[in-house]
């Protein structure tokens, strides 16, 4: 951790001779702060003021006070030690942010894979891990009652000494592969290389309203459990899905009112390659966002490396603070998965994985290294109106996602899938919007939901200058009652300058709705996309509709 050591310096005065600060030679002194430059302030204990302002784009130096009962006021700009002034209160404390973990490399996680006893945690520390992850499960009252996997784990496919099931004397469960939470939770702290816990939430849907109850009920155990004996590092919570979405929000609105707030992170990791869907989901609840996916590594290995590019990529736009992978066992996808940006790399191999990381360049994270905190996602200041088109009955609507200011929708793509004869047709998947300035240069693209099936169009764009979306309709198929549903089979959008455009993948089902357009002067600048989530074995429909903030060109 960033400066934990706070030690007593003496401040001296002589009559009105201004006070000498001391400095500790690790750039804190007490009694002292610096004017102005506020950048942002966090109620954290004093010993995590350096930290907190680390993990804050910008901060350069703080000031701690007992104010409302111990708050970190982080500043911004270029400073020295000279630019500090004493206070008369001795209780806090000033600091320069300089004692960053090294520069050169990466930082990466090595995750240990399933380390549900306390002898695994110690192995795997051992084998180079500086990451655990582990399950958790709840009783009938909702709170948390013991780590452990359950049958089905890793330990099926285990091979070679290095695999973690040795440790776990390849059991999924039972007294080598499981522990008492409360024990856990304080062996986990006593290690001081940990830089980064998982707890794998193994709920369901139904447990119906105990998710919520089992949310809110982890943060104080593990406040009590983890951090407070000693844990230096961050905690990641984790559920599978959507469907148990609700554990993970209770959890997060929890997080907010613990004095370790800022070192809990969030997500949803298994559901495929939605990188989008997840952060939508995430977004209005905690910017302590990440974002995980994978699958186990016994059975039929897929590839995920498009959703890790879009993490790494969606981490330089502020929407995530770290991503991972699990389960990688195997050398050469660990060298692809790294390659393809991701941060943490959970795996039962956890030697193998630390030469290959080390190997490429990349450092292992400290405790003290930061999770970048997410932006938030705010409503641009110029939408006049938002327009909704005619849509399908299914599904929910996304969070809206927005061009940068001063741009404004040029083009779109579409995803569909093809007609496939007797099986589930769900035609329109998603939707992608092109973003450019005034004088027709492209900027970006934004989308708030990948969608499941189909492929994606060519873009096709309005033409030329000071030409944009500003109208939009889809081909929609009404409901079919006990047939096959498609809902949306096709999008198209007017342009203020010239006529309408339409992508080339569209499918022939349904008939178009009515042109809703963007008052003048206005065009489409954000959207949301109103999608019907997985049947699984009932009837898919994808993509249903969308809606458009329209704002002042």
């Amino acid at each position: 951790m960033i400066f934990t050591e706070i030690f007593t310096i003496i401040i001296s005065c002589f009559g009105l001779v201004t006070c000498k600060i001391h400095w500790n030679g690790k750039n804190l002194a007490h009694g002292c702060d610096f004017r102005g430059n506020d950048l942002s302030n966090a109620r954290v204990p004093g010993h995590e003021c350096g930290e907190k302002c680390a993990q804050t784009n910008g901060c350069t130096h703080f000031t701690w006070t007992k104010f409302n009962g111990g708050t970190c006021w982080m500043k911004k700009g270029s400073v020295s030690k000279d630019n500090a002034f004493t206070i008369g209160d001795k209780s806090a404390v000033c600091g320069l942010l300089d004692r960053l973990p090294p520069k050169h490399g990466r930082p990466f996680y090595i995750i240990a894979h399933m380390a549900n006893s306390k002898a695994a945690v110690d192995w795997a520390v051992k084998q180079g891990a500086n990451a655990i992850e582990c399950d958790i499960h709840f009783d009938g009252n909702e709170k948390p009652s013991r780590i452990e996997h359950g049958p089905g784990c890793d330990c099926g496919c285990a091979q070679g000494n290095g695999h973690i099931c040795v440790v776990l004397q390849r059991q999924c469960a039972g007294p080598k592969a499981s522990e008492n939470p409360a024990a856990y939770m304080q062996h986990i702290a006593s290690h001081d290389g940990i830089a980064l816990y998982f707890l794998d939430s193994k709920v369901h849907t139904s447990m119906g309203e105990a998710l919520v109850k089992a949310g809110k009920a982890l943060i104080p155990f593990m406040d009590k459990n983890l951090f407070d004996h000693g844990y230096k590092g961050k905690v990641v919570i984790s559920s599978a899905s959507f469907s148990t979405f609700a554990y993970v929000q209770a959890a997060a609105i929890a997080a907010n009112y613990s004095r370790y707030a800022h070192r809990y992170f969030f997500t949803i990791d298994q559901e495929g390659e939605n990188y989008a869907g997840v952060m939508n989901k995430l977004t209005p609840y905690t910017n302590n966002r990440v974002y995980g996916t994978g699958q186990g590594a016994c059975g039929e290995v897929s590839n995920y490396y498009a959703a890790i590019k879009a993490a790494a990529a969606g981490k330089k736009h502020g929407e995530n603070g770290m991503n991972y992978i699990y389960t990688v066992d195997q050398k050469l996808a660990m060298q692809e998965y790294i390659n393809a940006g991701v941060e943490g790399i959970m795996t039962n191999q956890i030697a193998l994985a630390k030469t290959v990381a080390t190997s490429m360049g990349l450092r292992l994270a400290l405790p003290g290294d930061p999770i970048p905190i997410s932006r938030e996602r705010r409503k641009r200041h110029d939408v006049l109106q938002t327009v909704e088109p005619e849509s399908a009955p299914w599904g929910e609507f996304t969070n809206m996602v927005y061009c940068d200011a001063n741009t404004w929708a040029i083009g779109f793509r579409q995803r569909v899938e093809a007609s496939c004869g007797d099986c589930d047709d769900t035609a329109l998947n998603a939707l992608e919007l092109l973003c450019g300035k005034k004088d027709g240069t492209y900027v970006k693209s934004i989308s708030p939901h990948n969608g499941f099936w189909g492929d994606w169009s060519d873009a096709v764009r309005c033409p030329g200058r000071n030409n944009f979306l500003n109208g939009v309709s889809f081909k929609i198929e009404e409901s079919q009652e006990k047939g096959d549903d498609t809902a949306v089979n096709d999008g198209k959008f007017a342009c203020t300058r010239s006529s309408e455009i339409v992508a080339s993948n569209g499918t022939p089902r349904g008939s178009w709705k009515s042109m809703k357009n963007c008052p003048r002067s206005t065009a489409i600048c954000g959207f949301s996309l109103k999608i019907e989530n997985v049947q699984h074995e009932n009837d898919d429909t994808a993509a249903n509709g969308a809606k458009f903030d329209c704002c002042a060109l």
